[in-house]
């Protein structure tokens, strides 16, 4: 699996992320794929990028169907898997926000304030519990480099 992963380029670094030292371990149970990883930063703009191309090399492997990268921030040592979901409360969080200054703030609307302000905390609420869950589940067995 490392050999493979060894395809995956930082786009930023020009250098693979295993010669990195990104890739912490991959477990590989009933032909799905755990790769657990780290970044740069905790907020690498290319998070995506690695995501999708661990994704595509590994999807090339016969013995791999599913494929699950799991970004574990180096601050915090917990793992935060990198999935799609994570993008709706934070999406609903955006718009109670335009909520919130546009109708509440700007045009001075008490109740869109309100109302944008309790829509903010569920939609905080909502990642934490998305996190949470995701830092629950483990990984269980694991082949390191």
């Amino acid at each position: 699996m490392f050999q493979l992963l060894e395809e995956v380029i930082d786009p930023e670094l020009v250098v693979n992320i295993v010669g990195l030292g990104f890739i912490y371990g991959v477990r590989v149970e009933d032909r799905a794929a755990c790769v657990r990883m780290t970044l740069t930063t905790s907020g690498c703009p290319r998070s995506g990028y690695m995501d999708d191309e661990i994704r595509r090399t590994l999807a090339g492997t016969p013995s791999i169907d599913e494929t699950d990268v799991v970004i574990v921030p180096a601050v915090l040592g917990r793992q935060l898997p990198f999935r799609g979901p994570f993008y709706a409360p934070l999406a609903f969080l955006h718009l109670t926000l335009l909520l919130r200054l546009v109708g509440g703030d700007a045009f001075g609307n008490r109740l869109a304030w309100q109302w944008g302000g309790g829509l903010n905390e569920v939609a905080l609420l909502a990642f934490v519990g998305l996190a949470a869950t995701a830092v629950i589940r483990p990984c269980r067995r694991e082949v390191t480099p």
